[in-house]
């Protein structure tokens, strides 16, 4: 096993010690574990400074700290000897070995401490941070083994508290400033006396009777204080510490005028935005002669971030020395091909190497932006560490366990060539013992043997003395007050320089002369001389450049970045070149499904055999709440997903916002937009897939099937006519071969995203094929052999310079890597790496079936079409879990709009213009709930028989709302309950569902709690009262006030009356009957009740002309023209000649055009058409005279049974006959 660069261990701190010996033990179970955890929480925080304009980085408590005790976890110290560099990074980022302890490596050291020494910034006022020294203990004894001097030996720096500080608070170390300095930089403690004493003048004034100073009062005040008795020199490190107003004061003064500054964000922000930095603790690596190694401090998952770790930027050349180079390199990461290297700064470089049995890795972080920019980009003017390495785990790791990450293979041939060629000689380097070695004898009479006349070595007192007085002294250190009985505490500032004049006879006391604290010059000098000095406070240290770190043939070697991450542009082989650009025919179409030779009946038997052929389960989608899954195989395209369903015309009602308008569909969808005269704003509600399905705007893969027009009913003959709608067979089918587990979208329209303001962010199909194209450009530059860091540079280049929507920018976010390629790859693009295949079993554990019903016409008489079981049912089986869609304004909500005058205006036989009316959308859209504008004037008379006098009536959609007598509340089922019928002999019941969260909050929460809701909210189950047969109609109880009210209707109900000529009305089915007899010349003229629309077929060019002023007897005063906006794809049309041969007419199209001339008006003109297809003409009801719209048809909700309607939703005092009033 290759051996790794290694690192320190050290004295743990108890707390990481207990730790350590706690999680070591190899029967501890989990939940001890998790305890563990909760009972050791993280201790230090790295997150963004909270110091103002300060982007750098943080460190912070993430417990309380008392003062004294050390904030900084245990870790390898690097020693930079005789660099020249004194301006860049890494100068800013080390300590002067004077004050923590090394300096006798070599004429200039400075320390490279993690964590708490390169990343905590000194403040001259926040300063709570003191450093005490660092240890020295090489594990590495022996000189002549290959990893002596492949890693320091200094470890274990304590940085302590000098004050309290909070869990939370950002560290700083403490700092003097120079009379120079001051000038400079902000006086904050001249500032906290003048807060103060504005402070206590407030206190003063506000507390007597008088009143509150004024706030201008007050102002003047600071405004003198700051301008004009603040000396001249003073201002610039004084005004901005003083606020200007009373509050601002007052809370100046509490927290001091540097902390007023600081943007602090606490412990819960720190937990949420912060890395902790003490997930590694510090160890004797498990790989043998490797040094210290990083060990798990709790348990960390995989993926999980075990630190975050800054980087500093060294341009190589920086780390030579005259022999070698720095023992830096070996901490830090680089490539072969670039001249720069990146050193971590906190624990991670304890991370040792394993090629076999990595359990972690890196990835960049912090300004990822970075990577696409000049190596140069990385210097500053704020020296900001920019850039930064997150080590994340590849596996679970469990605490004790060691981290490891693999250098590379460059790094391992290094290592192996440099033990290979490894070769001892009598060099001093070889054969010398190091100090600390000595120090850790248990024999000192021995260790002062070992070092005696020998010149690698000097001795160190540790020499409790405060101040040391000029001339010599001599002092009885037997007589010492000892403030400290913990030798271990290495307070290197009391550590100095010594020479041994003297012992007792076992060698226990000494007397030692204590010299001035430099040993690099030839002459020191005596400061006292101590006798009875212990033997315990005298350390042996090496002489500078003696340590097994100089020896020029120790193995120097950074860490490997795989070529995968190291941007191409920082290599010293980088050219700049063009970028391809090409438009590449990506990701072929679906091959076929391995079901696709099976019929239509053989599929249909597979789903009425399978659990369940449709569920109803959370969306891949975040945040899209429940989405539709196949349960079953649908192996070809235009294949039917779930039931056909009957579809809901619903009206502009009141002003009211509704709930429904989130679901609604344009009328001209599903060929209902001449279903209203008055050109209020028509929509449909298609419950099942329609109401249900989410939108993936680059995954769609149903459509809008076939659906009829079916009138099954006779308003001259059947009670039932017009109160159930004749829109029928409505489904969504396959847009492509689908799998059991993949999840059902469908469109509504992308302007649905773009109408509403929260979703605008959302890529549409367009910004995902743009992604797909630029992925598929860098998958054919990997596939010709490109490494991967070069095309991650093309995909950075891109992002930045070619993408300029940032919807597309979004798609591109998450490539990352050659995985994120080949993801992309296997999926079929990148949407689809945005969603989930579901298993079979997933669904049947986070899922309900919606499938177990289909329809077709009912068996019940006047009832129009019927749910009928698809499979058999046990008794209390849930048959469908029916959500409800709420509606807002109570039982009157349904009454169709009627805009004052309309009444009026529909009575009079007045010509005129009319309004441009705005077009709604209907390639398979949703409707953005415009309304269109009204038509001024309308052509088309009156019939107080027809429409009499108490509009405005409840619409059609009214019958299926499910409600109670005492509620002002209305709900809508968006499945195929919308089919179920009627019966007092139910073989199914209502009940509130049992499993959904949402439900049972709102059943216990106002109506106006629910009306807040704007999607559908509550869910009603159906449940089987007995076994169901398959092929058996489900019906369950409207409840009585339904059965009395129907029954009442039946007796009251009669034929409509005649017109004046005896002529009985044209019902919608003798309409619809009409087409099966289009070449009846009978029918070619409008009536009063029906008129023709024809396709306006893309292919046929029309013979085009203006009214001048008649045409085959069409003049300007045909009703047709006032209709000629509802449609964009049937327009209203008169036939002029039919061919019964051909099947073909002659026809006008009745069109408006707007003129040119002032871009107001409009010129009614004519576009005449011949051999038109006689599909492409049909008769219609004329608008709002289909039979759903008769005044006297039957009306009435369905109940919810008393039984569940909960009592906080009765908001009604009336009676059910009041309210059917």
């Amino acid at each position: 096993v290759p051996v790794p660069v290694p690192v320190p261990v050290p004295v743990l701190p108890s707390l990481f010690l207990f730790l350590c010996l706690a999680s070591s033990s190899l029967d501890r179970s989990r939940a001890d574990n998790a305890r563990s955890s909760e009972l050791f929480p993280c201790r230090l925080y790295l997150a963004p400074s909270s110091l103002p304009d300060d982007e750098g980085w943080g460190v912070f408590a993430g417990i309380d700290y008392a003062a004294g005790e050390n904030v900084n976890p245990s870790t390898p110290v690097i020693p930079i000897v005789d660099r020249n560099a004194t301006e860049d990074f890494l100068s800013r980022r080390t300590i002067p070995a004077e004050s923590i302890g090394g300096n006798d490596e070599a004429d200039a050291v400075s320390m490279l401490v993690p964590n708490v020494g390169a990343l905590v910034g000194a403040h001259p006022a926040l300063g709570n941070v003191k450093t005490l020294g660092v240890r020295n203990n090489p594990l590495v004894e022996d000189g002549s083994h290959p990893s002596a001097g492949a890693f320091t030996s200094y470890h274990a720096a304590e940085f302590i508290a000098s004050s309290a500080i909070a869990a939370g608070d950002q560290l700083f170390l403490m700092t003097t400033v120079t009379e120079k300095e001051a000038n400079d930089r902000p006086d904050y403690a001249t500032a906290d006396k003048i807060l103060h004493i504005l402070s206590t003048i407030l206190d003063d004034v506000e507390g007597k009777k008088e009143g509150k100073m004024k706030e201008n009062e007050f102002g003047d005040i600071i405004y003198r204080i700051k301008h004009q008795l603040i000396p001249k020199e003073k201002r610039k490190s004084l005004q901005g510490l003083i606020p200007s107003s009373k509050e601002e004061v007052r809370r100046a003064a509490a927290l001091g005028s540097a902390k007023t500054h600081l943007d602090s964000k606490g412990l819960d922000w720190l937990k949420q935005h912060g890395t902790c930095l003490d997930n590694i603790r510090e160890g004797v690596s498990t790989i043998p002669d490797s040094g210290r190694g990083a060990f798990a401090s709790r348990h960390i998952q995989t993926g999980q971030i075990i630190n975050t770790s800054p980087l500093i930027p060294v341009e190589n050349k920086s780390l030579l020395t005259e022999n070698s180079s720095q023992l830096l390199t070996n901490y830090c990461f680089g490539h072969i091909k670039s001249q720069w290297s990146f050193c971590p700064t906190t624990s991670v470089n304890l991370i040792n190497h394993s090629s076999e049995s990595p359990n972690a890795e890196i990835r960049w972080a912090g300004d990822k932006s970075l990577l696409s920019e000049p190596i140069s980009h990385l210097n500053n003017s704020k020296n900001k560490l920019l850039l930064a390495f997150d080590f994340v785990a590849t596996r679970n790791i469990a605490p004790g366990e060691e981290f490891f990450i693999d250098y590379g293979d460059q790094w391992e041939t290094a290592w192996m060539m440099h033990q290979a060629r490894w070769e001892v000689d009598d060099d001093s380097f070889y054969k010398h013992k190091p100090a600390s070695v000595l120090n850790r004898s248990e024999n000192f009479a021995d260790s002062i043997s070992a070092i005696k006349n020998n010149p690698d070595y000097h001795l160190l007192c540790w020499a409790e003395l405060e101040k040391i007085k000029y001339p010599h002294q001599i002092i009885d250190y037997s007589t010492v007050e000892i403030k400290s009985d913990t030798i271990d505490a290495i307070d290197y500032h009391r550590r100095r320089p010594c020479n041994l004049i003297g012992s007792n006879h076992d060698l226990t006391l000494f007397e030692v002369e204590l010299l001035t604290k430099s040993t690099k010059t030839s002459s020191l000098q005596v400061v006292a001389t101590l006798s009875n000095f212990p033997d315990r406070n005298i350390h042996f240290t090496d002489r500078p450049y003696t340590s097994h770190f100089h020896n020029p043939a120790a193995f120097r070697h950074a860490i490997t970045i795989p070529d995968t991450m190291f941007p191409v542009n920082w290599r010293d082989d980088f050219n700049d070149a063009r970028i391809l650009k090409k438009n590449l025919s990506i990701w072929a179409s679906d091959p076929v499904h391995p079901k696709a030779a099976l019929s239509d009946d053989d599929v249909e038997k597979e789903i009425r055999g399978s659990k369940c052929g449709l569920y109803v389960a959370p969306s891949s989608i975040e945040g899209a709440g429940n989405g539709i899954y196949l349960g079953v195989d649908l192996p070809r395209e235009e294949m039917p997903i779930g039931p056909k369903l009957p579809v809901n015309v619903i009206f502009s009602t009141t002003n009211i916002n509704q709930p429904w308008e989130n679901y609604q569909w344009s009328a001209e969808n599903f060929e209902a937009e001449y279903e209203h005269e008055y050109d209020a704003y028509t929509g449909i509600l298609a419950a099942g897939l329609g109401m249900m399905c989410n939108f993936h705007t680059g995954l769609v893969n149903a459509r809008i099937g076939n659906y009829l027009l079916n009138v099954t009913l006779d308003r001259n003959k059947d009670p039932g006519a017009g109160a159930f709608s004749d829109h029928h067979d409505f489904y969504f089918q396959t847009d492509r071969p689908m799998s059991a587990g993949e999840e059902v979208f469908i469109s509504y329209g992308e302007s649905w995203f773009e109408h509403r303001e929260h979703l605008k962010h959302v890529p549409l199909s367009a910004h995902y094929e743009e992604a797909d194209n630029i992925v598929a450009l860098l998958m054919l530059l990997i596939d010709t052999g490109f490494a991967e860091s070069d095309v991650m540079l093309l995909s950075n280049i891109v992002k930045q310079h070619f993408v300029s929507d940032r919807r597309t920018s979004t798609v591109l976010e998450k490539v990352e890597s050659r995985a994120d390629f080949h993801k992309i790859d296997n999926s079929g693009g990148t949407a689809a790496t945005t969603v989930e295949r579901r298993s079979l079993k997933w669904l049947e554990e986070n899922g309900l079936c919606i499938d177990h019903l289909y329809v077709k016409d009912s068996t019940i008489a006047q009832a129009g079409r019927g749910a009928f079981a698809k499979r058999s049912l046990k008794q209390d089986d849930i048959i469908i879990p029916v959500k409800m869609l709420h509606t807002r304004g109570g039982h009157g909500a349904l009454t169709r709009e009627i805009y004052e005058g309309e009444k009026e205006t529909a009575m009079t036989e007045d010509k005129g213009n009319i309004d441009k009316k705005n077009k709604i959308e209907h390639d398979d859209k949703k409707s953005n709930g415009v309304k269109k504008k009204r038509s001024k004037n309308n052509n088309n008379k009156y019939d107080p028989r027809y429409d009499p006098p108490d509009i405005p009536d409840k619409q059609q959609l009214y019958n299926y709302l499910f409600g109670h007598p005492e509620s002002s509340v209305m709900l809508f089922p968006v499945n195929v309950a919308v089919a179920i019928n009627h019966s007092k002999n139910p073989n199914a019941k209502l009940r509130w569902s049992l499993t959904d969260e949402k439900t049972h909050v709102l059943l216990n929460e106002s109506l106006a709690e629910l009306n807040e809701e704007e999607y559908a909210s509550v869910v009603l189950d159906l449940v089987a009262l007995r076994d169901i047969e398959a092929d058996e109609e489900i019906t369950f109880d409207y409840g009585q006030e339904w059965e009395d009210a129907w029954n009442m209707h039946v007796q009251n109900w009669s034929s409509p009356p005649v017109k004046g000529g005896g002529e009985i009305l044209k019902s919608s089915k003798v309409i619809q009957d009409m087409n099966e007899d289009k070449f009846n010349e009978e029918f070619w003229e409008w009536s009063e009740d029906h008129f023709t629309v024809c396709l306006d077929v893309e292919e046929f060019e029309p013979k085009y002309f203006h009214i001048t002023p008649e045409y085959e007897g069409i003049t300007i005063d045909h009703p047709g023209f006032d209709l000629s906006d509802y449609s964009s794809r049937r327009l209203p049309c008169q036939i002029t000649d039919g061919d019964s041969d051909t099947e073909t007419f002659e026809v006008v199209y009745l069109t408006n055009e707007v003129n040119i001339l002032n871009n107001t008006d409009y010129i009614k003109r004519m576009d005449i058409a011949d051999s038109l297809p006689a599909a492409s003409v049909t008769f219609l009801p004329r608008p709002a005279k289909s039979d759903q719209h008769m005044p006297k048809r039957f009306l009435h909700y369905i109940k919810i049974p008393d039984s569940i309607f909960p009592d906080i939703w009765k908001d009604l005092k009336n009676t059910n006959k009041e309210i059917e009033s």
